[in-house]
């Protein structure tokens, strides 16, 4: 296995796994990384939603860009290639569930880039863009800008803070145990959709339904703090997984609450032993 990554974000490459050190949009090095692979899986991006706003060129160059090296440089092999969406390419507006027939509306840079990497992406006759909705699972570090809710509220929980609730916590999500995502990965790297794919359960979660888990697997109870709902939350967001399951097979067991359950004890292990 090898991984090609510019180490902006940290590094976590465990024994055995051959790095190349470097940036996606650098098509030498795009070429000596995917040079003998049978599956290209294409995550690297700039993720925050805030970051790319500020710096929109960084962002041009690595999600879009540098998807477009990726996408010349594994044409030219026989890999397969995945790449990494995302759900907010539908935008505030959408009604769910989100299905992949709606037009897309990315409200910020990050998800127009997104959906430019989807553009690219359809150009590889051997490839499958999944529409990653939130996900929730081990190794998610509550100290990034771009943290999603989970490891925040994690991370809060372990350290016997308050956490603050926008609202009355009824907003719902498409909360994906990350088991899920590395099976559709894998299957989409071996039975390539030349699609855009949901990757959700199709389960509506709620915020007060996933702190009470989280008080679960952590022994605390949270002291909430409820504040002004924020103009720009999606009051509601989840997946329509017709497609997945139609062509992948998914989600499975993995659209139970004992799946997520599980991911969610997870996270909170992988923190407490960080």
């Amino acid at each position: 296995m090898v991984v090609l990554d510019d180490l902006s974000s940290g590094s976590g490459v465990p024994d055995g796994v051959e790095l190349v050190r470097g940036s996606v949009s650098d098509g030498q090095i795009v070429s000596q990384a995917v040079a003998a692979a049978q599956a290209v899986f294409h995550l690297a991006a700039m993720v925050s939603v805030p970051g790319c706003e500020a710096d929109p060129a960084a962002c041009e160059r690595t999600n879009v860009r540098g998807t477009a090296c990726i996408v010349d440089e594994t044409v030219k092999t026989a890999a397969t290639l995945v790449f990494a969406s995302s759900c907010a390419v539908y935008g505030v507006g959408a009604s769910p569930p989100c299905a992949e027939t709606l037009t897309p509306n990315p409200g910020s840079i990050y998800a127009a880039s997104k959906l430019s990497g989807e553009t690219l992406v359809q150009q590889h006759p051997a490839s499958t863009s999944l529409r990653f909705f939130n996900v929730v699972g081990a190794g998610q570090r509550p100290d990034i800008a771009y943290a999603a809710v989970a490891p925040i509220f994690a991370g809060k929980l372990l350290a016997r803070q308050a956490l603050p609730v926008h609202g009355d916590g009824l907003q719902n999500r498409d909360l994906v145990p990350v088991g899920l995502v590395v099976e559709a990965l894998l299957r989409a790297s071996m039975v390539p959709q030349r699609a855009s794919i949901n990757v959700g359960t199709g389960v509506a979660t709620n915020l007060m339904t996933l702190i009470a888990m989280l008080e679960e697997a952590t022994g605390t109870v949270a002291e909430l703090v409820h504040e002004p709902p924020r103009e720009v939350d999606i009051r509601a967001s989840w997946a329509d997984v017709g497609l997945l399951q139609s062509g992948l097979g998914l989600p499975g067991d993995w659209a139970s609450p004992a799946a997520l359950a599980g991911a969610v004890q997870d996270l909170v292990a992988g923190m407490r032993d960080s």
